[in-house]
């Protein structure tokens, strides 16, 4: 139709209009192209050459939108959708982005009731929850203070999509005791008690204890361990139902007493991962002194020390340190400062000697040091993961390749787990955002675990020329 025809089309609908507008008492229109939608085009057309684009960049430029709404969730996609031009229509808006008619239908609503690029409003009673606290939730159910990782190297789950194997942890407390422990050290962060539970990772779960029951008898049997010349012995006794609670009574201080320097204990060595840096850092030490376990900052290292050394005492522990403290020197110069953690063992490191090694470690080494020790059945850590790790590789080659594949030395042991470990890999935590991972501090490979040999002459040599005449001394005073 010609201009002429149009012009006389709104003619007729402005006069019809005003004839309404008059009725109701609204002010007339002089122009009736204020009521017609504005096209997003100007009286001249743009060409690609105002832009400086190319025709294959501006297709590429398309290509890349489309992938971007393809990767984007609902509420992205209907706003991405509002770029486009209305006169386009709701078949062709979601026939270009490929997605839905309803998402298209949403987008038109959205751009002529707020705007170009405007999100859709959620008008829900529950808001959704914030990233920041999910994430927050997920790193307070898989710190060391709240769940502990088993030791069972067969207790383990495939939880999709990656169906990687991730090792079970278990909750020291109730999953109410967790959420109450959660309240306190996040208070400003609002999240209900349901909402909590549900985020809890499929790999962590509650301690299980046992099904039994007390069945209340004049007569009962009971199993304690109690010290007889000097010896602890598993005594099996039998008597009235009283004698034992009054025997639970008798105990109950000293489980008090234990429960509480366990708890205690745990939330010192948390504080000092947390407050770990990339010029400070913890090395945890359980169970084993071959096994060694170093955190800097995010950053965690694991190293093993193969020794022909037997003993398990003082002076394996001294000439371990001195490769640990090698090791920190060449892959972190700056750090200034090592927190020792370990068990009390008193064969090793719960000892005089050394403590005594303790004062003397800034004169041997150049470095500062403290040293911190958990109580008994503290439970499971990372050197113990590390040690099952080396355990069941061994294991496995063992039983693949038969006698043939068997260590004659320690020697020939530690050789083939430099072999084994002889490749590099780069940590990273499990849950970490990319926009985080970019900005803060970029790993650099290293092999998954640092093998290092400690010979028994080295150990020795190092006694009679070094801790021999200060220990010498340490008695004589």
């Amino acid at each position: 139709m010609d201009d002429d025809y149009v012009r006389v089309e709104q003619e007729g609908a402005k006069l019809k209009l005003n004839q309404v507008f008059a009725y109701v008492n609204v002010k007339k229109i002089d122009d009736i192209d204020i009521l017609l939608p504005r096209s997003r085009h100007n009286n001249e057309p743009r060409t690609l050459s105002s832009l400086d684009l190319s025709i294959d960049d501006a297709i590429w430029i398309l290509d890349s939108l489309r992938e971007l709404f393809s990767i984007s969730d609902n509420n992205e996609q209907k706003r991405l959708m509002t770029m486009l031009l209305l006169e386009w229509g709701r078949d062709r808006i979601y026939n270009w982005f490929r997605g839905s008619q309803h998402h298209a239908r949403q987008s038109i609503k959205l751009r002529t009731t707020i705007g170009d690029f405007s999100r859709p409003e959620d008008r829900r009673g529950n808001k959704p929850l914030d990233n920041q606290i999910e994430l927050a939730v997920y790193n307070f159910y898989t710190s060391g203070e709240i769940s502990r990782e088993t030791s069972y190297k067969k207790q383990v789950i495939h939880p999709s999509p990656s169906r990687t194997p991730i090792p079970l942890r278990f909750l020291h407390l109730t999953i109410g005791e967790t959420f109450e422990q959660f309240k306190m050290k996040y208070p400003n962060m609002e999240i209900g008690r349901s909402k909590f539970f549900s985020l809890r990772p499929t790999w962590v779960r509650e301690r299980t204890p046992h099904e039994s029951y007390v069945e209340i008898q004049n007569s009962v049997s009971w199993s304690i361990w109690k010290k007889l010349n000097s010896r602890y012995e598993l005594l099996h006794l039998t008597g009235i139902f009283r004698a034992l609670l009054e025997e639970i009574d008798d105990l109950w201080p000293n489980f008090i007493t234990h429960s509480f320097h366990t708890r205690e204990q745990r939330d010192y060595i948390a504080l000092i991962k947390e407050k770990s840096s990339i010029t400070t850092f913890a090395v945890v030490q359980q169970a084993t002194i071959f096994t060694v376990y170093i955190r800097i900052g995010e950053e965690h290292r694991n190293l093993v020390i193969i020794s022909d050394y037997l003993a398990h005492d003082t002076r394996f522990v001294y000439s371990g340190q001195k490769i640990i403290i090698d090791f920190l020197r060449k892959e972190y110069p700056n750090i200034f400062k090592i927190n020792y953690v370990s068990d009390g063992a008193s064969a090793h490191f719960k000892n005089k000697h050394n403590i005594h090694n303790l004062t003397h470690h800034h004169q041997d080494f150049q470095i500062e040091a403290s040293c911190s020790f958990s109580s008994s059945g503290h439970g499971k850590g990372p050197c113990d993961g590390v040690g099952a790790v080396v355990k069941s590789t061994t294991t496995q080659h063992l039983l693949k390749d038969g006698s043939n594949a068997s260590f004659s030395t320690s020697k020939q042991f530690f050789e083939w787990c430099v072999e084994k470990n002889d490749r590099m890999v780069v940590a990273r935590s499990r849950r970490m955002e990319a926009s985080n991972w970019s900005s803060t501090y970029m790993f650099e490979p290293n092999h998954p675990l640092e093998v290092r040999w400690l010979s028994a002459d080295v150990i020795n040599n190092e006694f009679e020329n070094r801790l021999m005449p200060r220990w010498n001394l340490l008695f004589s005073k």
